[in-house]
């Protein structure tokens, strides 16, 4: 069984959220630990409504206070296979960045970093400026994966939840868990 810890920040993009919910929470050998931020609540409801808020946390199998640093997940001694930022606001971004652990995710993102486990933030915000790239460079030199919600359009997706799908699928084979539905580059034939 392994343990993955789910942080919705409050950024836009809260089918990216949902989507890693999802998929997750369907995954018969992981635990899904996580919490949400007060404004990513009222993101989600503002872009998905709270019917889908609702069923998204439904799905977590321990969901915990955003405050609550001395959750169990937020120890070293806790066996946390990774964690990730989904949608990851810059605001969290740069905490991360400078070691706060000022609420529960920020404290599991610091644990991650030194405990060497895996942790990805999938910024949601755009542009970046020289502060946020700075600080984004720090996070990926302590060995966090800093990923943009850049939808990969070689997909030929129909939908917005199919971008969404392939980015949640492309964050997960970071931790090597590996969806078969996941699409891959492919030379396109020539005529």
């Amino acid at each position: 069984m392994k343990n993955f810890f789910l942080a919705i920040s409050g950024a836009s993009g809260a089918v990216y959220a949902k989507t890693a919910v999802k998929i997750l929470s369907e995954i018969k050998d992981i635990k899904l630990h996580g919490t949400i931020s007060p404004s990513a609540i009222k993101i989600f409801n503002h872009e998905l409504g709270n019917d889908i808020l609702k069923d998204t946390l439904a799905r977590f199998d321990h969901l915990y206070e955003y405050t609550d640093v001395s959750a169990s997940v937020a120890s070293g001694s806790f066996p946390l296979d990774g964690a990730m930022f989904i949608p990851c606001s810059l605001s969290s971004a740069m905490s991360v960045s400078c070691g706060l652990g000022t609420n529960l995710p920020l404290r599991v993102a610091q644990v991650c970093l030194k405990e060497r486990r895996s942790l990805l933030l999938m910024v949601r915000e755009s542009p970046l400026d020289a502060i946020h790239l700075e600080n984004l460079a720090k996070i990926s030199r302590s060995g966090g994966i800093v990923m943009t919600a850049s939808p990969e359009f070689y997909t030929q997706p129909k939908t917005i939840n199919d971008l969404a799908l392939q980015m949640i699928y492309r964050s997960l084979s970071y931790f090597d868990i590996n969806i078969p539905d996941m699409k891959r580059w492919n030379k396109p034939q020539e005529n």
